[in-house]
């Protein structure tokens, strides 16, 4: 039978919660925030030019990049939230 018992030592409860507080709001919402950003930048109708041009060419690629990192933290949160929630609800209770 597997152990079921929980086991968080205080540093593993705060790594936790920085963690969900990270891939919860903030970095996601820097993730947003870039794309955001290097969309408006790839429009020639907001920047234009021999810079602007290189910026294009290459933020395709940066932004299929970012597309993919945000679905794998999108995937990664639904597989690990439950886990996490438990280790920051066990409060670094030693049992």
């Amino acid at each position: 039978m597997a152990d079921d018992k929980v086991s968080v030592d205080p540093t593993a409860h705060l790594a936790s919660k920085k963690f969900l507080t990270i891939i919860d709001g903030s970095f996601q919402e820097s993730i947003k925030q870039l794309s955001d950003a290097g969309t408006t930048l790839s429009d020639p109708n907001h920047w234009s030019g021999p810079y602007a041009a290189q910026f294009r060419s290459s933020w395709a690629s940066a932004q299929t990049d970012l597309n993919k990192i945000r679905h794998s933290l999108d995937e990664f949160q639904r597989k690990f939230d439950t886990i996490l929630r438990n280790i920051s609800q066990a409060g670094g209770q030693h049992h």
